[in-house]
């Protein structure tokens, strides 16, 4: 597990160096981290998370190569309710990200559905 949390120190490192002061970051689960950009368009949080997306690719620290996949929704473009509707949204986009290929961003739509349920 030592090499688990150096991977993770490493990530959480550049999420640091490389976000506004204003974004927030957390880790939300053992492995998945929840990021929010206020007063971001979807076109300028996607490019923050694809430079995100090739930082961790680049890294070199270890004998293996990490890649990200990120689940984005967007409030107010996605008819949500709650914070909780929000983040189950990004949820579904994350599991289509992971079962599209990895290593991508996903953008919440309106119809995508998780497989989690069904």
């Amino acid at each position: 597990h030592l090499i688990g949390d150096e991977v993770l120190k490493k990530i959480a490192k550049i999420f640091r160096e490389n976000v506004r002061t204003t974004d927030v970051l957390g880790r939300f689960g053992g492995e998945e981290f929840i990021m929010l950009f206020p007063d971001s368009d979807i076109d300028e949080t996607v490019s923050i998370l694809e430079r995100l997306r090739r930082l961790i690719r680049d890294i070199e620290d270890f004998p293996f190569k990490i890649t990200l996949s990120y689940g984005v929704s967007n409030y107010p473009i996605s008819e949500v309710t709650s914070h909780e509707q929000l983040i189950q949204d990004a949820d579904i986009a994350l599991y289509h990200a992971k079962r599209t290929g990895k290593d991508r961003i996903v953008l919440f739509t309106e119809g995508m559905t998780g497989g989690l349920h069904a």
